[in-house]
Order: C-alpha cells, then structure tokens, then sequence
C-alpha cells in the first residue's frame, strides 16, 4: 500500500475519516459501512487498489475486530509498516576475471605463503631462502635472507628451502631444508634472527607442520622426510615465547624411542616407505596424518596412544589432503586425478568421489565458513566444490607453465581478506564475488517455534525462538513484515491465531502472553499469569457469545482470560486445576464444542475438562505407561500414534478428516489416509490409518505440521531454522528466505531438494552401507570361526 500512496493522498484521507461520522457520533469506518471506505479510498489511490485487497486492508487495520477503522489505527498501521529483512548469507566463488597478478621478485620459485593475523602483512618464502613481508596489496616491504642468518650455524650453500609453516601464536617462522635442518626464525622482529635449528637429521625433512598447545606444557612440531619417518618435535612453549635465541640443538641419527634434549623432546617413528607430501595433527581425529607417493600406504592415519596405523591404499599416491570439520572429512587428491572424501573412523572405501580434473591433483584447501572445497591440478585448473551436494561449481584456467624440476605451486586461501592466493614465480590473486544464492536457505537464525497458515490473508505466519516473527506470501515465498523481540530478551514457546485470524497470541518463557496485529507488528494486549513459569500452549476458544484466551504451561494449570479489547492488560478470569489433574508439565490443548477441553502433559496423561463448571471430568492414562522407556511417555499431540524408532512432534488434519499429517523428531513428514473418516469414532481400529507417503522434510525435530487444503501443500517448520512448503507428493517448494521467489501455480519455479537434506541422505544411505558391509563381515568371521572349530575337531 506504500507504494501506491503520497503526503497527497495522506492528507485527503485523513480529512475524509475526520468528516465522516457514524450513527454513535464516533468518527472513522465501521465494517457496516465497509462499502463506503472502498468508496473513498478507490477514489482517492484512482483504482490502484482492486476490491478484494482493499477489503482485506481493512481487515488488516482492524486486526482487534471492533468493526472500526479510525485515523489514529489507519495512521498507526501505516507508521509501523517498515520492513526489516534479515541480513543473508551469501556463497563467494572465486571472481576469475578479476584476477590480479603480482611480482613476487623472488629469483626463485615460491615455496609457502602466509597471512600474519596478528601484523596484518603476507609473508612468502622462496625456495632459494629468501623471506619477503608484504602489504595487504602485496607491495614489498622487507626483504630477508634466512641463509644469511643460518650462516653463522651451518654451511649454507648448495640447499634448497623444501617447506615452511608459520605459527601465528608466536609470530615465527620454520624452515626445513635439505640439508636435513629444520629451522626457527624470529622474521617479523626489528632484527631478524635465528631462534632454534634443529639438525642434522638423518634423512631430508620435506614438509613441516606447527600445533600449539599440543597439551599444558608443550607445543608441537611435526617433520615428514624423504624416507617416511614422521619426527615428532615437542617443544617447551616457554622456549617459543622468549626473546632469547637457543641456538642449534643436535638430533642423533639413530633416535628410535623419546629423547629429551633440556626443554625438547624428540623422537621418530616409520610410517610410509616412501616421501611423504604433507603431514598433520587434527585435534578433531586426536591423530596424526600424513601422505605419500606410496600405493600401498598413500595415506596414514596414527593416533598419540600409537597404537596399530590405519592407511589408505590408492594407485599413483596421494599429494595433498584436508579436513572438513563439518561434517567430519579427510579430503585426498594424488596422481589419479580423483578427489576423495573419506570418513575418517571408516577407510575401507570413500564416502564420496569427485571426478573432473584431466591432471593430477597437487593442491587441496577448504573454505569451511562457505562450504567450499578448493582444488588445483599441475595443469594449472581449478576447481570448487560444494561441500554438502559434492558438486563442482566453477572450474578456471591459471595460464602458467610449471617446470618439470619444480615444485608445484602453493596455494593459500586468506579467509580474511576473502581472497586466493596462488604464489609460483609470481602471485595470482584471486578475489570473491557475491552470488544472490545460499547454500544452505534458513528461515531464522534460530529453531523456529511455529509455522501457521492464514486463510484470510493467504500469508504465513512464523516465529522463532528470539522472538522475531514474519510474515510471508506463501504463493511466492517473499517476505511481507517482520518484527523482533516479540518478548524482550526472552524466548517465545508459543503460538496461535485467534478465531477472525487477525491477531497473533504468543506466549512466552516468562509467563507472559501478548496479543499481536502480526500484520504490522502492533502489540494490542498484554496478559499475565500469577506466576512467571514457561507458557507452552495457547488457543483462542468461543463458547456462545463469549471469547477467551487459554493457556497451559509448566505451571501444570489452565489459565483462562476473557477476550476484552478496551484493557490493554488483563489478567485472569479463571484458573482450573486439581488434585487429581496434571501432576506433570502440559504441553498441548484442544477445544471440543461446545465446552469441552482436553490437555496432556509429559507423564502421558490427557484430561477432559469442563470449561463451563470448571471441573475436571476424567483422567485418561494408559495402563502400561510405567513400562514404556521413559522417552516414549510424552504426549505432545493429542491425536498421536506411538513409533518405534523416532517421536512424533507435531500432528495435524485437515479440513476433510481424510489425511493426517505427523511430524517426527528425526525430521521426517508422515502422511496418512485416514479410513473411515474421524465422523465415526467407534470404526477406529488399526486399519484406520493407512501410510500413504513418507519424506524428509529438515534434518532436525519438527516443530509444526500443516496443510493449505486449497492446494494440497504442506507447511513444516523445524529445529534446523528453516520454514519450508512441500507438495502432498513430497516434492520440494521452497523455503521462506531464499532469494528467488516461486510461483505457488508453476512446478518450474520451485527449488531443488535442500542441500542440507541431501546431505542428511548420502549420510543415511553410508549408514545403511555400513551396516551392511558390518554385517556382512560378522557373518564372514563366523564362517571362519566355524571353519575353524570344525579343523580343530577333525
């Protein structure tokens, strides 16, 4: 309606609303005289505005339901009709056309390239030894020599700098070189300076990794050399953070077992029979990884208790690795030009594999805040990965030539500055551009309480547990208002329409129930409780002439106010409780005309009441209750039927009594067809109910279910923040928050299935693998032991 009006417009219907007087003398529009609002106001917007949204308008601004519209409400409406839009998550790919490229002026190749946090500046280091500090736009700052420092410690000529690490706790560099040092610096200092070197080792260290705070009083440096030994280094974090330098510490050739050289302990142990590539410690795994051109170790997996190893076996080797925290994945990539995934508690075959480079992978990073898994093969191609579909998403080109005698180039992406860094014989610089999509569509940023349908105004209607609640238009999804802290600070836990579906009534931690025009988000009342415990239901119930707001809660009692719009804030009519009544928290209620009132609490028990005399009638309790596990004995739907595997969380009917829909606590949407229809109560028995489709709907519980009859769609929303429309087939709408509308009338619209939900698939899919393959070699171990037993007796 903004849209369409000016202070113009403003003035002129004020001026008509002032003017205007009914029979009592009041001023403004009754909905008697609704005729004459859409008189005045088609006049004045000039028929901007059809018949049908006018009216509905009108609704809107009498969303108390006194039948008036005055100035002062129109006014009101109009004021609080901004729309807030939560800020959105976007995916970065990387923008290859405006890639910068920069002189390294290193005489040698670049070896390792870093981002200091703390200085805010790039270091690089080249193979020839050479250190440079860079700026943030890589102009050079300083340039260091370490083989200069090391000079005065050991011969310097003729080696080469094989790989370095940075540790950002202490602001120092480490070096390994091939003339089987591996060496500290202080680069960043006013003087640069050799802090620790640690040599002659037996074999050549090739790679070097840092952990600090391996445990209370150590820090760790990991070696990996030419001959598959892995050289564990603890050193004493107190040698690391002083400003002394400690000089050269002796490494015996021959150390098998744990030496302790003043505050260093040192010792080696064998893993591959070949070089190994790249090694790690992943405090995730409590284990230390490592790779190798090996085909019969490529990768190695070792915990710190030592014991027996676990390896990967993969033809040509593998290169590089890395993890995925979330979810749990060591990524692979070698000579056979496939990238793996693996579960790393499981490594007899991959949980996945992408397959797209034409040329062995050299180089694998994960960008975990964008789900993105970033790989290079010596042909100078890269590619993204999408973490959760396993789909590759952009594939370029690096224009540049690698010599066959060197190294291949490293590759250091700056989650900082968003930005991949390609350092060779010159730097690429790759920057991140903004993509209009997610990757992961969330409603909220936290569980959602409830998501509701509103027939007069074809919108929906959500609520999250910060107390942030939207409206929606569910035919395209778009957001139409939305309003925060809905109880302050606290959490709303619960939600209902009234009867008109003008106001919205949410309860909260607090005790508190407050009554909305969710349309613009006014706040027409407030009611309170004698106590400040948690409200977990609320209903709007009519019985003859008189309208009342329910409430249940921890507090185990019915709460009953009388609907009066003149008092802002009320406070009982009526508490029901007795001694015979809920001993346990309620969770849900259900009114049954003409005064009838049913609630049920987390002991299992549900209790008829009357709500004209206020006496409890029965108590229904299953007989065999206290033999159930304790986690089947909740009630949090009326009308539930108990599951083996997983609860329900949700239940709803529709309009006809023909389909009940349930919502379960592991995410999935249960639909039945329900034979004969709820009219004849004395026909249910177990056939009644016949399954007729089941989906995964989220990847946590459900927190509501519901059906737009009209259409035959599916409203769910869930614990994973997400609100979501699905067809009765199970197909996929939407969800409320995506950047690209749909068209509620056109299937080509609607979205693909949900990344997280596909990924909850592939999971259960390697789940039921597993199991199989565990059954299979259960079965396999009892042949054997059979076998066995049989050749003993024999």
């Amino acid at each position: 309606i903004q849209q369409y009006m000016n202070i113009h417009h403003f003035e002129m219907l004020m001026e008509k609303l002032q003017e205007h007087r009914n029979e009592d003398g009041s001023t403004g529009f009754t909905m008697d005289k609704v005729y004459f609002f859409l008189e005045v106001f088609g006049e004045i917007l000039n028929g901007a505005l059809s018949t049908e949204q006018m009216t509905m308008l009108f609704m809107k601004i009498d969303a108390n339901t006194d039948g008036n519209m005055s100035w002062d409400e129109f006014s009101s409406y109009m004021m609080s009709g901004a729309l807030e839009k939560d800020d959105s998550s976007n995916m970065m790919i990387f923008d290859e056309k405006n890639k910068k490229t920069y002189l390294s002026l290193h005489k040698s190749i670049v070896v390792k390239v870093f981002y200091t946090i703390k200085e805010r500046k790039y270091l690089s280091i080249s193979r020839d030894g050479v250190a440079n500090i860079w700026g943030l736009n890589f102009n050079l700052q300083r340039s260091i020599n370490i083989l200069e420092l090391s000079s005065l410690t050991y011969d310097t000529t003729h080696f080469w700098i094989t790989d370095a690490a940075y540790m950002q706790e202490y602001n120092r560099l480490v070096v390994s070189s091939d003339n089987r040092f591996v060496t500290i610096f202080d680069i960043l200092a006013i003087k640069p300076r050799l802090l620790i070197s640690f040599g002659p080792f037996d074999n050549n260290p090739l790679c070097v990794s840092f952990t600090a705070n391996f445990n209370e009083d150590y820090d760790l440096l990991l070696v990996g050399d030419d001959q598959g030994y892995m050289n564990f280094i603890y050193i004493n974090k107190k040698i690391l953070s002083s400003s002394n330098a400690f000089g050269v510490w002796s490494i015996n050739s021959k150390l098998n077992k744990k030496s302790e050289i003043g505050q260093i302990q040192i010792f080696k142990k064998r893993v591959h029979n070949s070089w190994i590539h790249d090694i790690q410690y992943y405090s995730e795994l409590n284990s230390f990884v490592t790779c190798s051109s090996d085909s019969n170790k490529s990768l190695v997996i070792t915990d710190i208790e030592r014991k027996p190893i676990r390896s990967i076996h993969i033809p040509k080797g593998i290169r590089c690795f890395t993890l995925v925290r979330r979810p749990c994945f060591l990524v692979t990539g070698g000579g056979d030009k496939i990238i793996r995934l693996w579960n790393p508690y499981i490594l007899s075959k991959p949980a996945a594999s992408l397959q797209g480079h034409t040329s062995g992978i050299v180089n694998l990073i994960v960008n975990e805040r964008e789900g993105h898994i970033i790989s290079l093969s010596d042909d100078g191609t890269y590619k993204v990965w999408n973490i959760s579909t396993f789909a590759c998403l952009q594939t370029f080109q690096q224009c540049v030539t690698y010599k066959e005698d060197c190294c291949f180039p490293c590759l250091f992406y700056d989650s900082t500055n968003k930005q991949l860094v390609n350092g060779y014989n010159n730097f690429y610089v790759y920057p991140l551009y903004l993509f209009q999509k997610k990757a992961i569509v969330r409603t909220y940023n936290t569980q959602v309480v409830a998501a509701m349908f509103n027939e007069n105004f074809y919108q929906v209607v959500t609520g999250s547990q910060n107390g942030t609640i939207s409206t929606w238009a569910y035919y395209s999804g778009e957001k139409v208002f939305q309003y925060n802290k809905a109880h302050g600070d606290l959490e709303v836990t619960a939600f209902s329409f009234d009867n008109s579906g003008r106001r919205l009534i949410t309860g909260g931690r607090d005790g508190v129930i407050k009554m909305w025009n969710f349309n613009n988000g006014q706040l027409l009342r407030i009611l309170y409780k004698d106590n400040s415990l948690e409200v977990t239901a609320v209903d709007f119930i009519e019985m003859g002439s008189n309208k009342y707001v329910i409430c249940t809660g921890w507090d185990r009692k019915i709460t009953v106010y009388i609907d009066d719009p003149d008092h802002f804030e009320s406070w009982p009519t009526r508490v029901l409780y007795s001694e015979r009544g809920h001993q346990e928290d309620i969770t849900s209620i259900a009114f049954y005309e003409p005064n009838i009132l049913a609630t049920s609490s987390v002991d299992g028990i549900i209790v008829i009441w009357n709500l004209e005399s206020g006496f409890m009638k029965l108590s229904l309790v299953d007989p065999l209750i206290e033999l159930r596990p304790i986690d089947e004995k909740s009630i949090e739907k009326l009308e539930c039927k108990p599951l083996q595997q997983e609860g329900i969380c949700d239940m709803f009917l529709n309009h006809d009594l023909t389909l009940l829909f349930i919502g379960t606590s592991d995410g999935n949407i249960m639909i039945y067809d329900v034979f004969p229809t709820l009219d004849n109560l004395k026909d249910i028995n177990e056939n009644t109910f016949k399954l007729r489709k089941i989906f995964r709907a989220h990847i946590a519980a459900i927190t509501s279910v519901s059906s737009i009859d009209s259409q035959n769609i599916i409203l769910t929303s869930s614990k994973d923040c997400s609100v979501r429309l699905w067809t009765l087939d199970g197909d996929f709408i939407g969800t409320f928050g995506q950047d690209d509308p749909w068209d509620i009338e056109d299937p080509e619209t609607y979205s693909k299935l949900p990344d997280d939900v596909y990924q909850q698939y592939l999971i259960d899919c390697m789940k039921k693998e597993n199991e199989k393959n565990t059954d299979y070699i259960n079965r396999i171990k009892l042949k054997e032991k059979a076998d066995k037993n049989w050749s003993c007796t024999n």
